[in-house]
């Protein structure tokens, strides 16, 4: 469930139970974000973690997200959101890298197909 979070936030941010509040905007020379709180009306594994997404103001792509998980009262963790490509109708970004320390999460073989055959969503379908 996690692994998809990272993959597919900015697609679920209007999954049931997700609440979104604009938290202001930020700018940086020419650049500027909508900041967008998500918190979870109990829903999901980790209900009171919160994320801090920054919406690129020109390219409508998130080029960050801030999270504090579990309701701790530490500062948010940055992770830069890099290496937008368009699979078909959408957009995916295969890098994620936390700005302070390094720390790197990256999707190196991503592929979106057209479609797939119904037997993809079946129980009994096997599995590679």
């Amino acid at each position: 469930m996690n692994d998809t979070y990272w993959l597919l936030m900015p697609y679920k941010m209007r999954d049931p139970g997700v609440v979104l509040t604009l938290a202001g905007s930020e700018k940086k020379g020419e650049d500027r974000w909508d900041k967008v709180l998500l918190t979870f009306d109990s829903v999901g594994l980790t209900p009171r973690d919160r994320y801090w997404v920054f919406v690129n103001a020109k390219t409508g792509l998130v080029d960050r997200w801030e999270f504090v998980l579990k309701g701790e009262k530490t500062p948010p963790v940055p992770f830069d959101w890099r290496g937008w490509k368009a699979f078909g109708r959408i957009q995916l970004a295969d890098d994620r890298v936390n700005p302070k320390d390094g720390t790197r999460i990256h999707f190196p073989v991503l592929e979106v197909p057209a479609a797939l055959p119904d037997t993809a969503f079946s129980l009994t379908a096997s599995r590679p």
